[in-house]
């Protein structure tokens, strides 16, 4: 008995569905959703030509009703069914069929990962600037109650600059010198070495470890940061050519997706699903829009060079399932086909499979590059760049010095000598 053929609709993509011709003219299929929908059709018993769209696309609604990509082929019959990460919507419904969902997708976005911070002044990482100020206005605060203190138990004026080098230098571990006339003061100094103290040990401990293992470097991970940076003008978001998520972003209730949107719209910043896992539109400045389980797939965190950030904001959830034709004869037995797999996990057994594969095969490429290590001078550059800078300027005032002395010196010789004429005369 012949076996009927259908046509199914399919969009390839590296590692995820991938093609490929025997030496002796069979079709060999890889990748997970590939794999799937092989198992699909070895349970329908049927032979089976592969289409491929002349777009590229999934499927949008054009102005004048019809349909491009998967979905188009489907409605203008050249295709009986497709597979592709299509999304059921109800708008799709209206032209297409489809069969229960077997997996459930959202999408998210992925950035380059910007390294961590190494500035010159990573030495003032350990607090932040509110810290900063208050530290800075307790110690003033402090220089001026011992200033104080000195005047009321010694009742003798002291150089304020003095008072406050003394009190900076006891933040810093120096010893605090006092007169001994202070000691009925001690509950006062007491409290100011315990700050002391604390603050000292916090600020070695956490720059200790921060020299070790430095602070990654801030970047985007929500869509309102994504929203906030596309208008600015500092940032680019692509996405999938032909799929929901630019009309999604630009209907969206929220005004900052809608933003995201209509820029994604009016710049056309779109790639090929030819183009998915190559990187090619990610960057520090460039994020890429896809569902999760592919940004997960291609740049998540099994990757060793931890080169990418993926989000953990998730948009556009959507059930997933194939699409048929109306009143498509097998759509039944698809459907009972697809419970099965269900229940038995074949999904996530292929997938787990397909990234085993990815991951041994980027693993050939991909070195192990984690900043972990012993402190170096590219941590302590700051260090020594404030030193030099400051024996420089020591060294500037030194000479200003030296020539104000000259200067004045010379100055007081020419009036004494002249007094001394003077007397004469």
């Amino acid at each position: 008995m012949l076996k009927k053929k259908i046509i199914v609709g399919v969009l390839t993509e590296p590692h995820i569905f991938e093609i490929q011709e025997t030496e002796n003219g069979h079709l060999e299929l890889s990748g997970f959703e590939a794999k799937y929908l092989e198992e699909i059709l070895t349970a329908l018993d049927v032979e089976y030509e592969f289409s491929i769209p002349t777009d590229g696309e999934f499927g949008l609604k054009k102005s004048n009703g019809n349909w491009t990509g998967l979905i188009g082929m489907i409605q203008r019959e050249e295709a009986d069914m497709t597979l592709g990460f299509l999304s059921i919507t109800d708008q799709r419904l209206e032209v297409v069929d489809f069969t229960k969902s077997y997996m459930v997708y959202g999408s998210t976005f992925v950035i380059e990962n910007p390294g961590y911070v190494h500035p010159y002044i990573s030495y003032l990482y350990p607090f932040n600037v509110t810290t900063w100020i208050y530290i800075i206005c307790t110690t003033i605060i402090v220089s001026i109650l011992f200033c104080t203190i000195n005047q009321i138990a010694i009742n003798r004026e002291f150089s304020s600059v003095r008072i406050f080098c003394m009190v900076f230098g006891s933040l810093v571990k120096q010893p605090l010198i006092l007169n001994k006339e202070l000691q009925k003061w001690r509950w006062f100094i007491s409290f100011w070495l315990t700050f002391v103290t604390l603050i000292s040990l916090g600020y070695s401990a956490c720059l200790q470890s921060f020299l070790t293992l430095p602070f990654p470097k801030d970047t985007i991970r929500t869509f309102r940061q994504i929203s906030s940076a596309v208008q600015r003008g500092t940032h680019r978001v692509f996405t999938l050519k032909g799929s929901l998520l630019s009309e999604y972003l630009a209907e969206s209730e929220e005004a900052y997706l809608r933003i995201i949107g209509e820029e994604i719209i009016r710049n056309n910043w779109l790639y090929p699903f030819s183009e998915s896992g190559s990187a090619k539109y990610i960057s520090e400045n460039s994020i890429e829009l896809d569902y999760r389980i592919s940004n997960e797939f291609f740049y998540g965190s099994h990757r060793s060079d931890k080169r990418f950030i993926t989000s953990l904001e998730e948009i556009a959830v959507y059930p997933v399932g194939f699409a048929v034709r109306k009143h498509f004869y097998y759509s039944d037995k698809i459907n009972t086909i697809i419970s099965r797999f269900a229940c038995a996990g074949i999904y996530e057994k292929l997938i787990k499979d397909s990234s085993v594969k990815f991951r041994l095969s980027e693993s050939k490429d991909i070195s192990e590059a984690i900043d972990i290590g012993q402190i170096s001078m590219k941590h302590l550059a700051g260090v020594f760049s404030v030193l030099f800078r400051g024996i420089a300027f020591s060294f500037v005032l030194l000479i200003l010095e030296i020539f104000c002395y000259k200067i004045t010196h010379n100055t007081n010789y020419v009036y004494i000598k002249s007094l001394q004429r003077l007397n004469l005369k």
